[in-house]
């Protein structure tokens, strides 16, 4: 999987992670404030920081492939997690979501096996 790959495939998850975030009382409107308390102790922190600094107004082109590779996986976890709360059949589900799982699972572990190539700045992910 290329960059430009995975840079496609974290469309979906941008989207599906804040039509699932409740933004109605963030003060920040969904935009990660690492200097406010608010943001750091906020249950939706962790997903408000990655859209932050995943979102489609950042260069994502001039972040380093395990950079990416990263917000794929934590992606991944995300909509794992909402679509087994759902309660959906992955295997079988024909649900955008599902679908998007299916899809990005096969090429997530493809490139593991053969194009990861962990550095020591990267080694921390596993």
């Amino acid at each position: 999987m290329t960059k430009v790959r995975i840079i496609e495939v974290l469309n979906f998850p941008r989207k599906f992670v804040r039509d699932n975030m409740d933004l109605v009382n963030c003060k920040h409107a969904g935009n990660f404030a690492d200097e406010d308390s608010t943001c750091v102790h906020c249950d939706q922190g962790p997903e408000c920081e990655w859209l932050y600094s995943n979102d489609e107004f950042i260069a994502l082109t001039d972040k380093p492939v395990e950079e990416l590779a990263g917000a794929l996986e934590f992606a991944l976890g995300f909509v794992e997690a909402q679509v087994s709360f759902w309660n959906h059949k992955r295997s079988k589900c024909p649900c955008e979501a599902c679908n998007w799982l299916r899809e990005t699972q096969r090429l997530f572990d493809k490139f593991m096996e053969t194009d990861w190539r962990p550095t020591a700045s990267t080694a921390h992910m596993h």
